[in-house]
Order: structure tokens, then C-alpha cells, then sequence
């Protein structure tokens, strides 16, 4: 199993258990979760989380074995650059995805119904937090200034 991983899935998404697999009854619905949660995290953020391996020379899966996740904003911080932010329950969520254990690796049925809870309270029906900027859809826009002709 771990020899087809190798040679039918990319190893940026591929979850710790294809890398090294002890029990074959671990493989499951959770190695899509796993997969989401790098998909997901790609399209926030344009890469996978374990690309860092990849920039630094480090083994791809020794990152994905480790579990660690490089958060685009915790390296913004360091740098006093600024980051893309997104709410605090997507960084979650994904982070409860990328669960390097399969056993506590939520099923696809918790990850829809968690997704679903998320979709239901959106940022512009939330209660805004003081110091956070959210967006708004009743903001309007500012006008577009005349035409010059």
C-alpha cells in the first residue's frame, strides 16, 4: 500500500499513514480528510503546508510525519511582514485535519458537519470584534470618481 502511495499520490498531500504504515486497517475515509486539509489550506494560502520541507531541503515526509504546520501568518509575524488572515476557525479546522494521528483525525462526516456550522455563521453575521477588521456586506462601496472625456 505504502509503494502504490508512493507511486499514484503526490507526497505534499499524502497522510502520515502512506508514509509509514503499521496497522493497514489505519487506512480509511481519513487519508481524503488528511488530503482536504492540505487542499484547503493550499487555496488559503497557494501552497502545501509542508512545502517549507521542500525550501529548507528537509524531507517531505519527515514534515508530514512530524505533524508541524507553517502558518503563513506565523512567519509574517517574525518578519513584521503582513499576512493574509483568515478566522481563527479555518486555521482550526484544518489543523484538526492535519491530525498526524489517523486514530484522532476527524471522520468526513465531522469535517462536512464542522464545514456546514462554519458556512451557517458567516463573519458578516457575527458580532464584530473590537480591533479585528471584518467585512461587511453592508458596507458600501466607495463611488467610482467621473469619467474624463
Amino acid at each position: 500500500m505504502v509503494d502504490a502511495a508512493a507511486a499514484e499520490c503526490s507526497a505534499l498531500y499524502r497522510p502520515p499513514e502512506l508514509y509509514h504504515l503499521d496497522d493497514p486497517a489505519m487506512v480509511d475515509e481519513r487519508v481524503d480528510v488528511w488530503a482536504l486539509g492540505c487542499t484547503l489550506y493550499a487555496g488559503m494560502y497557494g501552497d502545501s503546508p509542508f512545502q517549507y520541507a521542500l525550501a529548507t531541503g528537509g524531507s517531505i515526509p519527515l514534515a508530514v510525519l512530524s505533524g508541524k504546520i507553517k502558518w503563513p501568518a506565523d512567519a509574517a509575524r517574525q518578519q513584521q511582514a503582513p499576512a493574509v488572515s483568515y478566522p481563527s476557525e479555518m486555521h482550526d479546522c484544518v489543523t484538526w485535519m492535519l491530525n498526524a494521528d489517523p486514530r484522532a483525525r476527524p471522520s468526513s462526516a465531522d469535517v462536512a458537519a464542522r464545514l456546514r456550522a462554519m458556512l451557517d455563521s458567516p463573519p458578516w453575521l457575527q458580532t464584530a470584534k473590537p480591533g479585528v477588521w471584518t467585512p461587511q456586506f453592508d458596507e458600501a462601496p466607495l463611488p467610482l470618481p467621473p469619467k474624463q472625456l
